[in-house]
């Protein structure tokens, strides 16, 4: 099952259950579309030919982590 693991928790808190992690070590890197498409175009902007740029996406977060705390931003 693939997306954004923000949706499928969202899906499955609202059929009333707990949220499904595979590995409570996971990290993930989370961005909006907005932020996504601004970097993608600013690179664009800066390269002058055959560059490579790397974003620096900063702290991740525990995926469980995330899964609890829209669990209980959800009243539970």
């Amino acid at each position: 099952r693939g997306g954004s693991v923000i949706l499928i928790f969202k899906e499955e808190i609202g059929k009333g259950g707990g949220v499904s992690v595979r590995d409570g070590e996971m990290v993930g890197y989370l961005m909006r579309i907005g932020e996504g498409s601004r970097l993608v175009m600013e690179g664009g902007g800066l390269g002058k030919g055959g560059e490579i740029f790397v974003v620096d996406m900063g702290e991740g977060v525990k995926i469980v982590d995330l899964g609890k705390k829209m669990i209980e931003l959800s009243g539970y």
